[in-house]
């Protein structure tokens, strides 16, 4: 008499004290990131980038403020001929703000020869406050383009494209419009944590994200999360006991089948 092989996957005591830790891991980490979500800055694990440098503040959170840097200035000079401005790019020293010219991208001014570009950090709050569901992410920076000669503010005949680093999780940049933030269509690069966009006009800059979440829901999702890895645990082990999973009740549709064809 040939005997049918059973064909569920049994799993014995050890291989299912494998696959609870293994599901419980995968779970804790989920409910501390989210958790942790918004509380600060957070890189996910496994994203293959390097980190970056600390953010040099202007006016730091009380839990940044030891060892913060002041942020640094920019300075740089666009030459200009006939046609207008040559294609080039200005920085701050630490590189948190950047403003980068398009060829011709200013109008050529009679007797001028070059632009000049100062790029100076500033606290947002003293212009006005963030747009609703929206918070500051990292410090402003107002760009100032005058022709070196006059002084007079430039023209400019393309947009020029401003790029800030941000600190914890902006999506937005948004430029002072003289009684508000006016939203810019922005681009978010997370790999280098920094937000871009292009602008018609220069001024003063910031970062912004989506407003917090409020701890309380945080942590009701991060409980919510380990009570599943306890019901996912009580399964598994109520499985094993009673042959829910290959074990010894597990019944072989097979076996039956062989048996009364022998």
């Amino acid at each position: 008499m040939v005997k049918g092989a059973g064909s569920g996957v049994e799993l014995n005591e050890s291989s299912r004290l494998w696959l609870v830790w293994g599901g419980l891991t995968v779970l804790l980490y989920v409910a501390a990131t989210v958790s942790a979500w918004g509380s600060g800055p957070i890189r996910l694990l496994y994203d293959g980038i390097a980190p970056l440098p600390p953010y040099n503040w202007l006016h730091p959170p009380p839990s940044l403020r030891e060892g913060n840097h002041a942020p640094a200035t920019g300075a740089g000079a666009l030459a200009l001929n006939q046609f207008g401005s040559v294609e080039g790019e200005v920085s701050t020293d630490d590189a948190q703000a950047t403003v980068i010219f398009p060829q011709n991208g200013v109008v050529p001014h009679h007797g001028e020869s070059s632009v000049i570009v100062k790029i100076t950090p500033v606290d947002p709050f003293t212009f006005a406050p963030p747009p609703s569901q929206l918070n500051f992410d990292g410090n402003a920076y107002r760009i100032d383009l005058r022709y070196a000669n006059s002084k007079a503010v430039i023209e400019l005949a393309k947009p020029v494209t401003v790029v800030l680093r941000y600190p914890i999780s902006a999506t937005a940049l948004l430029r002072f419009s003289g009684s508000g933030w006016s939203p810019l269509g922005a681009t978010q690069v997370s790999e280098g944590m920094e937000v871009f966009a292009p602008s018609d006009l220069p001024g003063v800059f910031v970062a912004a994200g989506p407003t917090a979440t409020r701890p309380w829901i945080r942590w009701l999702v991060a409980i919510v999360v380990i009570a599943g890895i306890g019901a996912v645990a009580r399964r598994i082990f109520s499985a094993g006991r009673h042959g829910g999973i290959g074990g010894p009740g597990a019944t072989d549709p097979g076996k039956d089948e062989i048996s009364s064809v022998i």
